[in-house]
């Protein structure tokens, strides 16, 4: 037997989880709070502009990526940072000098992906030492106005015995640096022009030897597209046409529209031998402030059975003051926490207790986080899918290819 997230979803039950703090206690407003689980159980968080404090509430400065890891796993929302020699929060993916002569940001949305296949996944935890990628959005500021240049992408190390973390990008002077390198090479150029979509600025997902890139189309529409890579034997992106892969990014035709922010992962929520194996939780760009769910058989969908969650309720920070943004963004799932996905080994241990975060903004505002409870049902792990939820009712949100 094992327990099955009955769809479409609806929540039964939710707690407010706070505020995802820091381990210091100091004052640290952010956004994002992104997570990413290496394949030893560790977490590790990405946030975005991050307003350092001291102790005593002065302010540090203000960095626009920093990452910290999730000391335990029981405690979800608590983070921490290895501080710099000054007892400041780091940078995490940084900027060369004189890289940009104009002001520019780097905005971590993608996640981080782990690299080491299976037959050498061992002998580097033996070292202590888990490798992977993150991709970046990078833009140009001219005073509060954004403008997109390019995605980046950079080496992760990881030390599960330190628990430290840094951010490597490949430039003339560093060697080793793999698929990044490959990345930042003449055969991946067409991936540095503002003219194409934002490859991994949505979110980005393993598959066997592939990594997924969900990207947006630079449109009103915010129509999400796809394209991956082959870890084993870098080689030039390939995108999703809707059909098949193609090597000409004006290919692409988009798998979602209207969407913000959001992470695509695996899951076994639907069962051990349920067609489908991967959700997507995240936000449209209408700033509505409501959490998306979608689920699909392959990581290219089509996508096209997703609900808006309208039975939860998103909070601020303080509910005796104004929200400190006009909406809420940011929205992402926590599948590691909470016991959501249940062990592998014992299909009657999935909670389908949920946790997700969302940003609140502006200057003072940080990520929250809140459990939701999801219906659940008990089935035989050999019983088959149920029938495929007919769209129609409340269902607000559709996606799929065009």
């Amino acid at each position: 037997m094992e327990k099955r997230m009955i769809w479409p979803p609806k929540v039964i039950l939710q707690t407010p989880l706070g505020i995802m703090r820091d381990g210091t206690g100091n004052w640290l407003p952010r956004d994002i709070g992104k997570s990413s689980q290496f394949s030893n159980g560790h977490v590790v968080v990405q946030f975005g502009d991050t307003f350092d404090h001291d102790p005593n509430g002065n302010f540090l400065g203000v960095r626009d990526n920093t990452c910290a890891i999730i000391p335990d796993n029981n405690n979800p929302t608590l983070s921490k940072y290895k501080l710099d020699s000054k007892d400041e929060v780091p940078v995490f993916v940084h900027q060369r000098p004189k890289e940009f002569a104009i002001p520019t940001k780097f905005w971590s949305f993608s996640g981080i992906i782990e690299v080491e296949g299976d037959q050498t996944r061992k002998c580097h935890h033996e070292k202590g030492i888990i490798h992977g990628y993150t991709w970046f959005k990078i833009t140009r500021m001219t005073g509060m106005d954004e403008t997109y240049l390019r995605m980046g992408v950079a080496k992760v190390e990881y030390d599960s015995r330190s628990r430290q973390i840094r951010a490597i990008k490949p430039t003339p002077g560093i060697e080793n640096v793999g698929l990044a390198q490959s990345h930042e090479s003449l055969s991946n150029v067409e991936l540095k022009s503002a003219t194409l979509p934002s490859f991994g600025s949505i979110t980005a997902l393993r598959v066997d030897d592939f990594i997924y890139l969900y990207g947006q189309i630079l449109d009103a529409d915010k129509d999400v597209v796809l394209a991956r890579i082959r870890i084993s034997c870098p080689t030039p992106y390939t995108y999703w046409t809707g059909t098949g892969w193609s090597a000409f990014p004006a290919d692409c035709r988009p798998i979602m529209s209207h969407i913000e922010h959001g992470q695509i992962f695996h899951t076994t929520i639907f069962g051990a031998n349920s067609l489908y194996k991967y959700m997507f939780v995240g936000c449209s760009s209408f700033g509505d402030s409501k959490i998306l769910m979608a689920r699909a058989k392959s990581p290219e969908g089509p996508w096209d059975d997703g609900w808006v969650l309208n039975d939860a309720d998103l909070y601020n920070s303080d509910p005796n003051k104004p929200p400190t943004g006009p909406f809420f963004y940011c929205i992402y799932p926590h599948p590691w926490a909470l016991g959501f996905d249940g062990v592998e080994s014992d299909g009657m241990s999935k909670t389908g207790d949920f946790m997700i975060s969302w940003s609140e903004g502006g200057l003072v505002g940080g990520v929250l986080a809140a459990s939701f409870r999801f219906n659940m049902e008990v089935k035989r792990i050999a019983d088959p899918d149920d029938e495929p939820v007919k769209r129609g009712g409340d269902v607000k949100w559709s996606c799929g290819p065009n």
